[in-house]
């Protein structure tokens, strides 16, 4: 949160405002942080863990459905489609955490967690399309580490293009 309120600061300052303005402002918001209802900071919290979820349930669901997509491609294609889709599950997340600031400090958990499990679950789908592949007596296999690696650097771009240009909207 704190990086927040910097950057709140620099952009009001920017804009002119005055150290007692911005001050002002400082204590208006966290007396409205500070009455916020209950059942809202309930609400708050069950976002996160809802995009979280999402996350989770939504790695685990592409890596299945890439399996007959795995197991016709030559290789190359596979990584590319899963890359892909890293790219698309991960700029869904950060759409819908970047309008709620209290999810700020929670983002590195959510784009830590998210690919982890995502790792893990397209090594056993590379493991599951490698021995579709050696039971069908089809040539090709799946390397589940660059699988793994593909899913996660298009996870992860999203992440770092709303840390670099942090001010878009």
């Amino acid at each position: 949160m704190q990086s927040t309120h910097k950057h709140m600061h620099k952009r009001l300052h920017a804009k002119g405002w005055s150290v007692e303005e911005m001050a002002q402002t400082d204590v208006a918001l966290h007396k409205a942080q500070k009455r916020k209802h209950p059942y809202v900071h309930a609400v708050e919290k069950s976002m996160f863990w809802f995009i979280l979820v999402l996350g989770v349930l939504g790695s685990i669901i592409l890596s299945v459905a890439l399996i007959p997509v795995l197991v016709a491609s030559n290789g190359q294609l596979g990584y590319w489609v899963t890359g892909v889709f890293g790219l698309l599950l991960g700029s869904l997340i950060i759409h819908f955490a970047k309008p709620m600031p209290w999810i700020s400090r929670d983002h590195l958990i959510m784009t830590v967690i998210v690919p982890v499990c995502a790792i893990f679950s397209f090594f056993i789908v590379s493991v599951s399309v490698n021995d579709l592949n050696s039971f069908a007596g089809l040539p090709g296999r799946v390397d589940a580490l660059f699988l793994g690696l593909s899913y996660f650097v298009g996870f992860l771009l999203p992440y770092a293009l709303y840390l670099a240009f942090r001010g878009w909207k």
